[in-house]
């Protein structure tokens, strides 16, 4: 029989392999340890007689479909965890687990029972991605604290015993080289490296003794040799691969129809600043005249709607270039007017020409570099 070393180990980072190993019954202790490491429970708090609310039964799940979400569980204290691994964070996620956290804890209140009823409830989110990219370290702690803080140096005020939402980045999660692994450090070293030693990598000598650690490797290595298993996951993962392909072609489409919009817009304020120069060219031209017959400038502002620093301008070059070179400037109604814009992100450029003296224009594209072109006059 082909070994796991053989082809790809699917690690305790993938949900589906996450809620098998902590989410199947007879693996209560696993998770319980589990917890206990992620919100530093010592002493009392540590977590005694652990109950699965959603156990993992894969026989109950039809054609092999499944949404994994998370793990769910009670004490005997009557306290509430949900856990879920996160392969990657979204805009909403945090809104997504605060609502999971809020129905877990709600959830406990049934009819004709009271208020005093209610137990503490934990959400905890460990995620293969970063969520909170401005928080310095791997850890995350929320819950209801007061804010205002009138008293300065005062001691911080928090309703004890309700909700809390843990976060666990793991990519922020740097692994000690030496000295000795803290509890919570021996879980996400495994949580993060556990396929290498799954493939054959020598365990840490400061794992040999941590027996709930041991157990969580056993267990990723018998999901990874279960062939129906397998065939699920490698089907999860052709899956992932379609969605992402989709997203990809999606956000292609969305960049092309946002080009060809740009285009269309582009080619309207093209036109628009060419027929803009035409105007000025012309009202210059009309003063130009009115300046050889002597006109008074005051008239000639109120005739062309020119400054009177444009006309002054004018009486200090009252011709063209093309005249100043010695070359019969063309006459308006043969000027045409070219705008050229870059659009970004792709760097295609868009080319109009403008006929003032027939109405006409005409447009282009290309692909230049990134920049934009002012409006020439030829």
């Amino acid at each position: 029989m082909q070994t796991t070393t053989d082809r790809k180990i699917y690690p305790l980072r993938d949900d589906f392999v996450f809620k098998l190993v902590f989410g199947q019954e007879g693996n209560e202790r696993l998770l319980a340890r589990l917890i206990d490491a992620l919100l530093h429970f010592e002493g009392d708090r540590c977590i005694d007689n652990l109950q699965l609310l959603n156990p993992f039964n894969l026989k109950e799940t039809p054609d092999d479909k499944f949404s994994i979400v998370d793990v769910k569980a009670t004490d005997r204290g009557g306290r509430r965890f949900t856990i879920e691994m996160q392969a990657r964070s979204d805009s909403f996620f945090t809104r997504r687990m605060a609502y999971y956290l809020a129905l877990l804890y709600a959830g406990q209140l049934k009819e004709g029972h009271g208020f005093d009823e209610l137990n503490p409830s934990y959400g905890i989110a460990i995620l293969n991605d970063i969520l909170l990219p401005t928080h310095p370290t791997f850890e995350s702690h929320f819950r209801f604290q007061e804010q205002t803080r009138a008293a300065p140096g005062a001691n911080e005020l928090v309703l004890p015993d309700l909700m809390e939402l843990h976060f666990v980045e793991l990519p922020k999660y740097v692994d000690r080289k030496t000295g000795l692994r803290s509890r919570l450090e021996k879980w996400l070293h495994i949580l993060k490296f556990g396929e290498q030693y799954a493939a054959g990598k020598k365990l840490p000598e400061d794992f040999q003794d941590e027996k709930e650690l041991l157990m969580a490797m056993e267990e990723m290595k018998r999901v990874n040799a279960d062939e129906r298993l397998r065939a699920i996951l490698e089907q999860r993962e052709k899956e992932e691969h379609i969605r992402v392909t989709a997203l990809h072609e999606a956000e292609r489409r969305g960049i092309e129809k946002g080009i060809e919009k740009g285009i269309e817009k582009g080619i309207e304020e093209g036109i628009e600043k060419g027929r803009d120069e035409v105007r000025g060219e012309e009202k210059a031209e009309v003063a130009r005249k009115m300046l050889a017959k002597g006109s008074d400038p005051a008239l000639i502002t109120e005739f062309t709607g020119l400054s009177a620093t444009e006309i002054e301008r004018l009486k200090t070059r009252p011709t063209s270039g093309y005249r100043r070179a010695g070359v019969d400037r063309p006459s308006p109604k043969r000027s045409f007017f070219v705008c050229m814009g870059i659009s970004a992100p792709t760097h295609a450029s868009l080319l109009v020409v403008f006929m003032p003296s027939q109405g006409k224009f005409a447009a282009g594209r290309g692909t230049h570099g990134p920049g934009v072109r002012n409006v020439m006059q030829h």
